[in-house]
C-alpha cells in the first residue's frame, strides 16, 4: 500500500523548513536555539470505513483500541507520515491536528484524503510566535548580583555570553523567558544557612 501523508508548512508563503525530527522534537530553518521545539500530531478517521481500516490494523498488530502507531520522518523540509510497515495506514479519510511549540498552527481538523498506494501532500499556513521579550540590562534599573551572573565570561547560552544572549533577537523568546525565570528563582533562593 505504501499511503503517506506529506505536511508542507508555510510561513507568509514560504516554506518553513523542518530539518530534523527526533523524540526531543522537531529543529527548524537552521536555528540556532539549542532545543528542539516540541511536536505533537493528532491522527484519526474521518468516515467509518476509515475506522473500520484502522480497527483492522489494530487488531493486526495487537494494539488497543485508543492506539495507533505511526513513523513521523522529515523529506525535503516536510514532516511525513507513514504507518509503520507498508500496510499500517490504509488510504481513506483522515483529520489531523499539528502542533509545534512557539508556532501558531491551525487549530481545527485538517481533512485529508488519503489515496491508495500514493501521496498526498498538504500545506499548512503557520504564523510566527509575535510576543517578543526585550530586556534591558541597565545597570540603574537591574539588580546587581543578577548582572555580575550574566555577565562573567563562565555564563554562556549557545556559545556566546549570557547578556549578550538575552539580548540578541535570534534566540526565541520562550527560551529567554526561561533564562529569566531560573535568574529569579536563583536570586530569591535564600542563603545556605537560611531556612527555606
Amino acid at each position: 500500500m505504501n499511503e503517506k501523508l506529506i505536511i508542507n508548512l508555510k510561513l507568509d508563503g514560504a516554506p518553513l523548513i523542518l530539518e530534523s525530527l527526533d523524540n526531543e522534537g522537531v529543529r527548524i530553518n537552521s536555528e540556532t536555539d539549542a532545543w528542539p521545539r516540541g511536536l505533537t500530531l493528532e491522527f484519526s478517521h474521518n468516515d467509518e470505513i476509515t475506522k473500520s481500516r484502522m480497527n483492522n490494523v489494530r487488531s493486526i498488530h495487537g494494539w488497543d483500541s485508543g492506539v495507533y502507531k505511526l513513523n513521523l520522518t522529515i523529506v525535503s523540509g516536510a514532516l511525513v507520515v507513514t504507518g509503520v510497515d507498508k500496510n499500517a495506514l490504509p488510504p481513506g479519510s483522515y483529520w489531523f491536528k499539528l502542533r509545534i511549540s512557539d508556532l501558531n498552527l491551525p487549530t481545527h481538523r485538517t481533512i485529508v484524503k488519503l489515496k491508495e498506494d500514493g501521496a498526498t501532500s498538504v500545506d499548512l499556513a503557520v504564523r510566527a510566535d509575535e510576543r517578543r521579550l526585550e530586556v534591558s540590562l541597565d545597570p540603574t534599573k537591574a539588580d546587581e548580583d543578577i548582572l555580575r551572573l550574566l555577565g562573567t565570561s563562565n555564563s554562556k547560552l549557545d556559545g556566546q555570553g549570557a547578556a549578550n544572549w538575552l539580548l540578541s533577537p535570534a534566540p526565541r523568546s520562550s527560551r529567554k523567558a526561561c533564562l529569566l525565570n531560573l535568574l529569579a528563582k536563583l536570586r530569591a533562593a535564600p542563603d545556605m544557612g537560611a531556612a527555606l
